[in-house]
C-alpha cells in the first residue's frame, strides 16, 4: 500500500496530540476529553485499512493538527519547547521499542489481551489504568524513560498518572504509525511546510475546529 503526505500528517498529528495531552494532564490535571478518547482508542486499532481509520475523522485529531501546525510554524516559548521535547521523546521511544523484540512482543500481547476483555470503545476509569499498567510493564522498562514535568501535586494523583502513562503508550503507537507510512524525524526540519499545509487543509475540512 502506498502512503502520501496526508497519511503522514495524520499520523504525526497523532504524536503531537498525545504530547499535548500529556502536557495538559501534567500541568493542569485535565485534558480535552474527546481528544483523549480518540488517542487512547487508537491503541486498539490494528491492521487498519487506512491511516485515517486509526483516529477516525480529522475532527478527532483537531488538537494534534493544531499543535502540529502551530509548532512547525515556529511558535516559541517554554510550553512549545516542552511539547517538542515530548514529541521527540515519543519518536525515540518507538525506536527503542522496535529494537527490543521482547518488549515489542509483550506490548502486542498485552494490547490483544485488553481487546479480548472488552477494552475497546469508550475508555473509562477501569480501562485507562489497564493501559497504564501495560505501559509500566513494557515501555517504561526501556531506557532512558520519558520524563514528564508538571505540577507535583497533580502528578501525585493516581488518575492523572494513569492517564499520562496510557497516553504515552498511545503516542508511541502513533509514532510507530508515522514511521510505517513513511515519516522520518528529519521531516520535522525539511518537510515542515508540507506538514503545515496538510494540517491546515485537514482543519479546513472542519472549520469550527480552528
Amino acid at each position: 500500500m502506498s502512503y502520501d503526505d496526508r497519511d503522514r500528517t495524520l499520523a504525526l498529528a497523532g504524536v503531537f496530540q498525545a504530547a499535548t495531552l500529556v502536557q495538559s494532564l501534567a500541568r493542569r490535571g485535565s485534558a480535552d476529553e474527546g481528544a483523549l478518547q480518540t488517542t487512547l482508542a487508537s491503541v486498539f486499532v490494528v491492521d487498519a485499512p487506512s491511516t485515517e481509520s486509526v483516529f477516525g475523522t480529522g475532527q478527532g485529531l483537531s488538537v494534534g493538527l493544531r499543535a502540529l501546525r502551530d509548532r512547525l510554524r515556529g511558535s516559541s516559548g517554554a510550553a512549545d519547547f516542552e511539547l517538542a521535547r515530548y514529541v521527540l521523546a515519543l519518536t525515540q521511544l518507538e525506536v527503542r521499542l522496535r529494537r527490543n523484540p521482547e518488549v515489542w512482543r509483550a506490548l502486542g500481547e498485552g494490547v490483544a489481551e485488553l481487546a479480548d476483555h472488552g477494552q475497546q470503545g469508550p475508555l473509562g476509569v477501569d480501562q485507562i489504568p489497564a493501559l497504564a499498567q501495560l505501559y509500566t510493564r513494557t515501555l517504561s522498562t526501556l531506557r532512558p524513560q520519558v520524563l514528564v514535568h508538571g505540577e507535583p501535586a497533580t502528578l501525585k494523583r493516581s488518575d492523572i498518572a494513569d492517564s499520562i502513562r496510557a497516553t504515552l503508550l498511545a503516542g508511541t503507537r502513533a509514532a510507530m504509525l508515522w514511521r510505517q507510512v513513511g515519516g522520518r524525524r528529519w521531516d520535522l526540519l525539511f518537510r515542515r511546510r508540507i506538514y503545515i499545509a496538510r494540517a491546515g487543509e485537514l482543519l479546513d475540512t472542519h472549520p469550527t475546529l480552528h
